[in-house]
C-alpha cells in the first residue's frame, strides 16, 4: 500500500520504518491502525513544537486564573493514542529487544518478589 501524501515528516517516517520490515505483512485493517498511528505520531510532533516555542506549563485561563497549558493535556491524550494504536499493531520486536524486555521484566519481578519476601518477613 502506498504511503498517504499527508502523514508529514515525522508521521511518514514512522510509516516508512515500519513498512521497511520485509517480514511484515499487514492486512488492509492494519494499514488504517498504522495510518492512524502515523497522524497521532505527527500531532505529537507538531504539539510539541507549538509547545517548545513557547515552553510555558501554566498560563491565563479564560478567568484569569492560572491553569496548566492544554497543549501538555493534548500531548498526553495523542501520546496514549499512537501508544494504543501501536499496541494494536502488534509490531514484531527484533531477537535482542525481544531478550532484552524480558530481561527487564525478569529483573523487576524478581525485585518485587524480594521486596515482598522482605514485607512478610517485617524487614520492609
Amino acid at each position: 500500500m502506498e504511503r498517504p501524501g499527508d502523514l508529514g515528516v515525522v508521521g511518514g517516517g514512522f510509516w516508512d520504518a515500519v513498512l521497511a520490515d520485509e517480514g511484515l505483512r499487514l492486512r488492509a485493517d492494519e494499514f488504517v491502525i498504522l495510518e492512524l498511528a502515523c497522524r497521532q505520531l505527527q500531532t505529537i510532533s507538531e504539539l510539541r513544537a507549538a509547545f517548545n516555542a513557547d515552553p510555558q506549563y501554566m498560563v491565563t485561563g479564560s478567568m484569569k486564573q492560572k491553569v496548566i497549558n492544554p497543549l501538555i493535556a493534548e500531548i498526553r491524550v495523542a501520546s496514549e493514542s499512537f501508544a494504543r494504536h501501536a499496541r494494536q499493531l502488534g509490531l514484531p520486536d527484533d531477537p535482542e529487544r525481544a531478550a532484552q524486555k524480558a530481561a527487564q521484566a525478569s529483573e523487576y519481578f524478581r525485585n518485587l518478589g524480594n521486596l515482598s519476601w522482605q514485607v512478610r518477613k517485617g524487614n520492609g
